[in-house]
């Protein structure tokens, strides 16, 4: 790994990464569309990935690997909570949401989880990806990549934030609205609360996962 790490090319994965971290969550910032801010918030999550890997070390490649497992679930529990938002409301748009949090929610509280594990709150899998991949990045003299992801986590958090306050306190937008939304019952988000146990468990047992990646990989 070490003899990758000095190749060009891993320079090269490296900015793209960082870029990808950066501009991904520019674009998710400015989205009106619920659904396409997740899709971009997908863009600057694989910038963590492609960094991990642009390191060059089997620390990086490892983190690489784990935040594609953290991602993974986290994402799938936006993107199954978005879904049933719009499909309850008929409404794509974030403005369409206002005070959906008082129709739905269990449903937008399992949202909230993923979204904060997306911006890096500790014990959860985002922010044990960011933690390491900072500490990987120190580790050979890449300082400049800590303040990467330092910004980047502040972008998450100006695209998450927002429409998490929207969803709770924000005034109940029933404009255009055939019918108020229900709430789902919880047979219907039972998937999306086992995807939140097991993100949750990601995180609490990130080391034994961390070690068990790097020992795939030797």
């Amino acid at each position: 790994m070490g003899i990758i790490g000095q190749l060009p090319v891993m320079d090269i994965i490296l900015i793209l990464g960082s870029l990808s971290m950066i501009m991904g969550s520019v674009f998710a910032i400015f989205q009106k569309q619920i659904k396409r801010m997740v899709a971009y918030s997908s863009v600057a999550q694989m910038g963590y990935v492609f960094l991990g890997i642009g390191l060059g070390t089997e620390f990086g490649v490892t983190i690489a690997i784990f935040h594609m497992i953290g991602h993974a679930v986290t994402k799938s529990i936006l993107c199954l909570s978005v879904g049933a938002m719009v499909e309850k409301t008929g409404s794509n748009e974030i403005g369409g949401l206002r005070g959906i949090g008082k129709e739905m929610p269990i449903t937008s509280a399992l949202f909230v989880l993923g979204a904060l594990s997306m911006t890096g709150i500790p014990l959860l899998p985002g922010f044990v990806s960011k933690w390491n991949l900072a500490l990987a990045s120190i580790g050979v003299n890449k300082v400049i990549i800590v303040g990467v992801i330092l910004v980047s986590s502040l972008l998450n958090a100006a695209h998450y934030f927002p429409i998490i306050i929207n969803f709770f306190f924000g005034e109940e937008n029933l404009q255009d609205k055939v019918y108020k939304a229900k709430a789902k019952s919880i047979k219907e988000i039972l998937p999306i609360i086992c995807l939140v146990v097991a993100m949750i468990y990601i995180g609490f047992a990130s080391g034994e996962i961390i070690s068990l990646i790097k020992t795939s990989i030797i």
